[in-house]
């Protein structure tokens, strides 16, 4: 293999899921906690709390 193949196979590039969507969003192979995937998951949770005190 030469050094060319090497260097391509070295670099990781941002895979296309079936939705096409950018690796951006989260890979499942490289899944790790952050604050904003925490909190884009809580935000309908935090929106149905906020109708549901709204109209109590």
């Amino acid at each position: 293999m030469s050094k060319k193949e090497e260097e391509k196979h070295k670099i990781k590039k941002t895979s296309l899921d079936r939705a096409g969507l950018r690796a951006f969003m989260g890979n499942p192979e490289d899944f790790e906690l952050s604050f904003y995937g925490i909190f884009m998951a809580c935000i309908p949770i935090i929106i149905l709390g906020v109708v549901v005190w709204y109209n109590w």
